[in-house]
């Protein structure tokens, strides 16, 4: 990542901290923030298992940006091995909490656009929400390539990111599936409409998270994509 992206993301963040922002949106516990957390959860488990990736005791994965570890516990949680996850976050303090969380996890701080490992190393990649905080195409570019050459041949890709301009965030940019498709040409992509818009989500909750349920089995309202990305076992 450029010097100027990787402080800008720096930058946001540290705004996030001091603001209160990050701990008021997503980290407080809400019913809003409940229905989301649970929402996706159900959704990777589903993926998981119709990709056939159900199993995650054998694999070596790997997330990049990997904020606080929370997918990755989540994916332990599941039956993945912690000596074989994986954490880079150009966040130092975010790698270090999630070194905290997953003891025997490896994590480290690291540029996503220069990830300091070996070709051909992991089976299973996560990006959540990276790209997206990622305002350079050049950059989002650069990432994904840096992804692809550490995918083992047959490996899989989880991405999961906004599809929706968010007015109440200019630091983020949605990843079209136009995009995405770019990036990963000679892969095959299965999207998934996830997620209710959160902003609706964190109202709605208030008074009924019945109703959010309701919602999100409308196309349109689902404001995320998680996309199975597979690397073909010849490449």
């Amino acid at each position: 990542m450029s010097q100027s992206e990787s402080e800008r993301i720096r930058e946001v963040y540290k705004w996030y901290d001091q603001t209160g922002r990050g701990q008021k949106v997503w980290y407080k516990p809400t019913a809003g923030a409940d229905f989301i957390g649970a929402s996706i959860r159900r959704k990777i488990v589903t993926v998981l298992e119709q990709h056939g990736l159900g199993a995650l005791s054998d694999h070596s994965i790997l997330e990049v940006g990997c904020g606080s570890g929370a997918v990755l516990e989540y994916l332990v949680s599941l039956g993945a091995t912690e000596e074989k996850v994986h954490g880079p976050d150009v966040i130092e303090a975010r790698a270090n909490e999630a070194q905290k969380k997953l003891p025997s996890g490896r994590f480290q701080c690291a540029d996503a656009s220069q990830l300091p490992y070996r070709d051909r190393t992991f089976d299973l990649l996560l990006q959540f929400t990276v790209l997206s905080s990622i305002l350079s195409d050049e950059i989002r570019k650069k990432v994904t390539a840096e992804m692809l050459r550490i995918l083992k041949p047959g490996g899989t890709i989880l991405s999961f990111d906004t599809r929706y301009k968010n007015p109440e965030n200019p630091n983020t940019k949605p990843v079209r599936k136009r995009e995405l498709q770019s990036y990963f040409k000679n892969c095959h992509l299965t999207f998934y409409p996830t997620l209710l818009m959160p902003q609706m989500a964190r109202i709605i909750s208030n008074f009924s998270v019945s109703l959010c349920f309701l919602l999100e089995r409308i196309p349109f309202l689902r404001s995320h994509y998680l996309t199975v990305i597979r690397r073909s076992p010849r490449t």
